[in-house]
């Protein structure tokens, strides 16, 4: 994938989901790199907190997998062509919204949000908004989440 501005920031988890992204697109055979292939990234890295947020809301990488099927695959692929627009989209809004990380550095937290601000476009590869809407995770209970997460560990902190 292209490097982006603020890429630097990235966390290491967020750097490991978008490894698994492409890994994912090229085990398939298919053309581009789709939203659906990104949520299928921050899945695979189980410990990171977009993974996490997305298991406690219904999102397993069995549901995000089913969403990738039918599209049709090309054999002779060694890896995909390009991106996307909606993932650009993605990784753009991560970029820009770096609220979610107490040092600035931008985790998978940001990617799920920019998921589902992206919202669904007629390309196959960018299903996971549709998905996401469908199992009524919406940027307001990430958000919720991401708070009780915060004051949680602020409590640990201070105990």
């Amino acid at each position: 994938m292209a490097t982006y501005p603020g890429s630097g920031q990235f966390t290491e988890p967020f750097r490991d989901a978008l490894s698994r992204t492409m890994e994912e697109a090229q085990k398939l055979h298919h053309r581009q790199i789709g939203t659906s292939h990104l949520l299928i990234g921050i899945l695979a890295v189980e410990t990171t907190a977009g993974s996490t947020i997305m298991r406690s809301m219904g999102v397993t990488l069995e549901v995000a997998m089913a969403a990738l099927e039918g599209i049709p695959t090309e054999a002779n692929l060694a890896q995909p062509d390009e991106v996307t627009d909606a993932v650009r989209q993605v990784l753009d809004f991560g970029t820009s919204n770096n609220r979610y990380e107490s040092d600035g550095s931008i985790g998978t937290e940001a990617l799920v949000l920019g998921l589902l601000e992206s919202g669904d476009s007629p390309n196959p590869y960018d299903r996971a908004g549709s998905l996401l809407a469908r199992l009524g995770v919406t940027p307001e209970k990430v958000e919720a989440e991401l708070e009780r997460r915060r004051r949680v560990s602020a409590e640990r902190i201070d105990h």
